[in-house]
């Protein structure tokens, strides 16, 4: 005996009439077409799920009331304060110079080192008080000042602030971070999303996922006129709770990842964590690994070696296992790789790849350039022009292992790895037909034209 189930049109019809007692003719459902039914039941009948958007507001007030804290603990003003003698004898000793007359036979410094001693909860460093001069946040009698301006006479007076609104790029209304951090999250992939991968709140710290195209920390004159993954922290870490100082101007990351790269990075909510983590970095105890994929083959899965390369005058070595080499049709093969760097120097992954002649697929033409000399030497041929594949650079990092900030027991994180590198390989090569197999592949050099050849044979 077979059981015919009824078609789902007829149930929508028959819950349409049931709950459509209002209406004046509840027949009319009886001849609508399918897609109608549906769009008519959308709105008879009563939207579930009616605590979703109590459950985001708790949230987004959560949010709210961390950056408030935060904000609470960084002052953002400071002054009017006169300069007075006392205040040019401590940054007198605060700068470290032996000799107070040396210069021209007078009491003069630099007014960033007269700044740093009048504020020090707004700038904890000379340098922090050089840049904040440059941007216009210190003001001598309600004048902005060069950086490289002396301390100006006894009696004039220093005010000073911080600037931590950021105005949209659309329009002029200012947004806070945790509306910029919707923004940010809303639409994209995973691997794309800035959210927390570890919290560890009774000893003040976390690791974030930082998303490829933006930076760390501030960098620049412009920090501040730009979000970094550090913007976005306050609306993320709430302050410490247990015995810890808090960081000045909120939660701050403790090592950096370079603008066009993904992956976890360790942040410190507490000046404690900050320095413990800072001195595992320091000692090399933190292991990461990376995913890349390279243009073109220097073995095959399974294999591994090292790379000893000085990057900035300073030594560095890498780690590297192969994964998997694929064909393609311009770069002849794509490989992908598993990089553990011993060190953490600027761009050591992405120069250590280019120096062996294989560099990230969609890297920085600089760097790409770098691999002119090694590929000329495998291939003996000149570096193909460089070619676009797939989006963005093929560099993620997926694994962070930290020790924990006060009792050593080592943390793991791991991400997943961004779809985009699933994606590139089944689209390295162009399909061939079935009665053929691919064995091998050559790369020629016509006049301005790079030709990939397939040699194929018959089963």
């Amino acid at each position: 005996m077979l059981a015919w189930g009824l078609h789902p049109s007829w149930n929508l019809r028959h819950s349409l009439v049931q709950t459509s007692r209002k209406v004046e003719s509840p027949s009319v459902f009886r001849r609508m077409s399918f897609p109608s039914l549906i769009l008519a039941l959308s709105r008879l009948s009563p939207k579930p799920q009616a605590a979703l958007p109590s459950c985001k507001v708790r949230r987004r007030a959560t949010r709210v009331d961390q950056c408030r804290l935060w904000e609470a603990l960084s002052p953002s003003k400071a002054g009017p304060l006169k300069i007075t003698s006392q205040l040019l004898d401590r940054a007198w000793k605060m700068s470290g110079f032996r000799d107070p007359d040396a210069i021209h036979g007078q009491r003069s410094l630099p007014l960033y080192r007269v700044v740093h001693a009048a504020f020090p909860e707004l700038f904890p460093s000379a340098s922090a008080a050089k840049k904040a001069l440059k941007r216009g946040y210190v003001l001598v009698d309600g004048e902005a000042m060069p950086s490289s301006s002396l301390s100006p006479p006894l009696g004039s007076v220093l005010t000073a602030f911080v600037s931590r609104s950021l105005e949209s790029p659309k329009n002029d209304r200012l947004k806070s971070i945790d509306q910029r951090l919707e923004m940010w999250n809303s639409g994209r992939p995973k691997s794309s999303k800035i959210y927390v991968l570890h919290n560890d709140e009774n000893a003040a710290w976390a690791v974030v996922n930082k998303p490829s195209g933006l930076h760390t920390s501030p960098v620049g004159l412009n920090a501040w006129k730009s979000l970094t993954l550090q913007s976005y922290l306050p609306a993320l870490i709430a302050p410490p709770t247990g015995a810890g100082t808090p960081c000045r101007n909120g939660p701050r990351p403790c090592h950096r990842l370079d603008f066009l790269v993904a992956g976890p990075v360790a942040v410190a909510a507490s000046e404690e964590a900050m320095r413990s983590l800072n001195r595992s970095f320091k000692s090399r105890k933190v292991h990461k690994e990376y995913r890349a994929i390279l243009c073109g083959s220097c073995g095959g899965p399974g294999e591994s070696f090292s790379i000893h390369l000085p990057v900035e005058g300073k030594s560095s070595h890498t780690d590297v296992d192969i994964l998997q080499v694929v064909p393609h049709e311009y770069y002849g093969s794509l490989t992908e790789v598993s990089l553990k760097p011993r060190e953490g120097r600027r761009h050591q992954l992405r120069i250590h790849c280019a120096a062996i002649g294989m560099p990230i697929v969609n890297d920085v033409a600089p760097i790409y350039a770098l691999a002119q000399e090694a590929w000329l030497q495998r291939w003996k041929q000149a570096l193909p022009v460089q070619q676009r594949v797939g989006q963005g650079l093929f560099l993620q990092a997926v694994k962070l292992a930290v020790p924990h900030p006060f009792d050593s027991i080592e943390v793991s994180v791991e991400v997943e790895i961004a779809e985009k590198f699933r994606k590139l390989s089944p689209k390295a090569f162009k399909k061939l037909p079935r009665k053929f197999r691919r064995s091998s592949f050559k790369m020629l050099r016509t006049e301005n034209l790079h030709v990939c050849v397939c040699v194929c044979v018959l089963n």
